[in-house]
């Protein structure tokens, strides 16, 4: 399957994309709704 071996990396990227860009300034992050059904919380709390 030709570009099977790429998708690994990119893969984080996709996880951590949407949590850069609903990022707090207290350094929370709130889920965005569209993936709240598959996560199962609202929002990262500040660590």
């Amino acid at each position: 399957m030709p570009g099977s071996q790429s998708a690994g990396p990119a893969l984080p990227r996709v996880i951590i994309a949407p949590l850069e860009n609903n990022q707090q300034a207290d350094g929370s992050a709130v889920i965005p709704e569209a993936l709240r059904p598959y996560i199962g919380f609202e929002a990262i709390p500040a660590g």
